[in-house]
């Protein structure tokens, strides 16, 4: 009996772990992203306006910038099978956030030319790319571990919505300063995203030895068959592929509305504030809805709030806009951030749900880019572009009857057998 408790205790305690990592590391990851965090706007200024970038211009750029984010997969099979400094993950993390606080100082300290600078967020990326890779392998694994993955993507979730709620007003607030003060700060994230990556350490024990390159390719072909898991990662890619706007949306606030670097951050604040009480609230409705029906509903929510777009007009109409698709999108993100947990072959955690996110950073790349282009070569006008992303993410809908019902029946914090994780011969689907 006493050895029961003790055993609760002792889960708990690591569950604790997990939250306390997973939460104040995508914080720091969300702040230090070059093209979401706190530099998208100072950066964005500096290349409208003093290297005199087009929307195609810029959106080429941060496509460039982004490409990292394509071999995510790489790092995440190294993290899996290939540890060092005796850890699997937290000494990946703590060598490359080291790497990005010196190429935050960089990109802040370093020559104002296109090149030069491409190269530094490129590889400031990179580095960024190789933290998440494995943070994120620790929230399948914690996911899987506890019968907690909605609960842990919920954190995941409202920690990179709080952090969007800073990094709205104060990435204003740094696009009319000296971008030195962008990179020192960059640099001093990173720095705290070290720390915790040596606090709030989850493994325990020796890391297992360095596996074999069968092992390894035994790994790529468990993945390669892994229905559930490309399922997951298609519908990941469609959601992704959606919004395609970013680039438009940013020169029709500026040329077109006129809005000042402080109003825009004020608008990216009141999109994340709507988007944290989604994602929060996810952690107490996800055991009490199934993941079928809650992506159903959160596809829907999401496609209204993109056409919601084509009201985007003046100040009051935008904060209105930003605050209804901050709900929407906030909330069709956690199903099927849920859906990817599950979907992860035991083993291969950080490649796994690196490779279902790869899919997504591809499309990213590929609608700003469209959009751009369709903006500006075109001149299709930024309301037929939301009318044109509202119906790309119905089609979603079409891939949600095709989910394997394994990857649905089990409930958020119901027990989970060891041979529902790892019968022979089969891909592990359920946490």
């Amino acid at each position: 009996m006493e050895h029961g408790k003790h055993g609760r205790n002792a889960g708990g305690t690591r569950l604790r772990q997990y939250f306390f990592l997973v939460g104040p590391g995508f914080f720091l990851l969300t702040l230090l992203r070059p093209e979401k965090g706190i530099g998208l706007l100072p950066l964005q200024f500096l290349l409208k306006e003093n290297l005199r970038f087009t929307p195609l211009d810029m959106a080429t750029f941060f496509s460039i910038a982004g490409i990292a984010w394509y071999f995510k997969p790489l790092a995440g099979w190294f993290s899996d099978h290939f540890p060092i400094l005796g850890s699997r993950r937290h000494a990946y993390m703590m060598l490359a956030s080291t790497c990005a606080a010196a190429l935050w100082l960089a990109i802040g300290w370093g020559p104002r030319a296109r090149y030069p600078l491409l190269a530094a967020v490129t590889a400031c990326t990179a580095m960024i790319m190789i933290c998440q890779a494995t943070l994120s392998g620790l929230v399948v694994e914690g996911g899987r571990q506890f019968a907690a993955t909605g609960r842990l993507s919920s954190v995941r979730r409202v920690a990179e919505f709080v952090s969007a709620l800073l990094v709205g007003p104060l990435a204003g607030w740094l696009a009319r300063r000296p971008l030195q003060l962008t990179g020192t700060l960059g640099a001093m994230l990173a720095v705290l995203l070290a720390i915790a990556a040596i606090r709030y350490r989850t493994e325990v024990g020796v890391a297992p030895p360095t596996s074999s390159w069968p092992k390894l390719r035994a790994s790529f072909r468990t993945m390669a068959r892994s229905k559930p898991m490309w399922i997951a990662a298609t519908l990941f890619f469609l959601l992704a592929l959606s919004p395609g706007f970013q680039t438009p949306l940013f020169y029709y606030k500026t040329n077109t509305l006129h809005f000042s670097p402080q109003f825009i951050g004020t608008l990216a604040l009141v999109n994340a504030i709507f988007s944290v009480i989604a994602s929060a609230a996810y952690a107490w409705i996800c055991s009490r809805f199934s993941l079928r029906t809650l992506m159903t509903v959160g596809v829907i929510s999401d496609a209204i709030g993109q056409g919601l777009y084509i009201f985007y007009a003046s100040p009051n109409s935008a904060l209105v806009v930003e605050a209804v698709a901050g709900l929407m999108r906030g909330f069709v993100w956690m199903p099927i951030l849920d859906l990817l947990i599950r979907a992860v072959p035991a083993g291969d955690e950080a490649a796994g749900a690196a490779l279902e996110w790869t899919p997504a950073n591809i499309a990213v790349a590929i609608s700003d880019l469209s959009g751009s282009w369709l903006y500006q070569k075109y001149g299709l006008s930024f309301k037929n572009l939301a009318w044109l992303n509202s119906g790309a993410t119905l089609l979603i809908l079409l891939l949600v009857p095709l989910i394997p019902s394994s990857a649905t029946a089990i409930r958020e914090g119901q027990p989970v057998s060891d041979d529902s994780t790892h019968h022979s011969g089969a891909t592990p689907l359920l946490y």
